[in-house]
């Protein structure tokens, strides 16, 4: 039996497929196209048509999958129209994954809890990133450097998982997004007792994560035309720091 995690938001979704074991067998992400001059509501309803064809097309048999897992719209927005559309936005997702597999049970975690669960490394004094320094290579502790953080914890978990890279050599978004949907799946087996969660060494993960943040800054300042720069990170990659290795980074010319 699988179990499905989602990170759902109107851009992109994450997804994850992993057993009951905890082995992970699928990680994609899909990104709808944006219907323009539409009301939004009509715009949010075709991308979660577009999600059906697209997650009905992938490789396992409806009547495998037990449960599905989507996180909680994290609504913080104070603009009420905003929140609205998050919360229409994933109730119509909720429908969609009812229409498509209809034996499957729903599940609705908040990204506190689910992060908690599965990744330990990240509590200090029973506080949630408290293990993070507030400030990391001259980050603040925002979302962005969170989710970087989160996906370093994800290669831990799975070397075996190849982040990808957007044409300027850099992490692509929708890496973030499937590490978030591996987070929320385990959530479901560690909750249930079917997996045990294990805690990793959260400074070596922050050292990782700081060598990449040292690359970002660096590919700033390096000089030459796109091929040229294109082999200093390669270089800068996968002799200097490892990152390949480490981070699980794929990177081509």
């Amino acid at each position: 039996m699988y179990i499905m995690g989602l990170d759902a938001s109107t851009s992109t979704i994450g997804i994850s497929l992993l057993k009951e074991t905890g082995e992970l067998i699928l990680l994609t992400h899909f990104k709808p196209r944006t219907l323009n001059n539409v009301d939004q509501h009509i715009m949010l309803l075709n991308k979660c048509e577009q999600f059906k064809v697209f997650i009905s097309n992938l490789n396992f048999k409806n009547e495998d999958l037990k449960t599905i897992v989507v996180e909680r719209a994290l609504v913080s927005s104070t603009n009420i129209n905003t929140s609205a559309m998050l919360n229409s936005y994933q109730g119509m997702l909720l429908h969609t994954l009812r229409e498509t597999f209809p034996n499957a049970i729903l599940e609705l975690p908040t990204v506190d809890e689910t992060r908690r669960l599965v990744l330990p490394e990240l509590i200090k004094d029973k506080k949630l990133w408290n293990a993070v320094p507030s400030v990391l290579k001259g980050r603040k502790k925002n979302s962005d450097l969170k989710k970087l953080i989160v996906l370093a914890c994800i290669s831990n978990r799975y070397s075996d998982i190849k982040w990808t890279l957007n044409r300027n050599k850099i992490l692509a978004k929708n890496n973030f997004d499937k590490a978030d949907s591996v987070v929320v799946g385990l959530y479901h087996l560690i909750k249930n007792k079917l997996f045990v969660p294990e805690k990793y060494d959260i400074e070596k993960i922050l050292s990782i994560v700081g060598k990449y943040l040292d690359y970002i800054d660096w590919i700033e300042i390096i000089k030459g035309t796109k091929i040229e720069q294109d082999v200093l990170k390669k270089y800068y990659v996968e002799n200097l720091t490892k990152l390949n290795e480490n981070l699980n980074i794929e990177i081509y010319i």
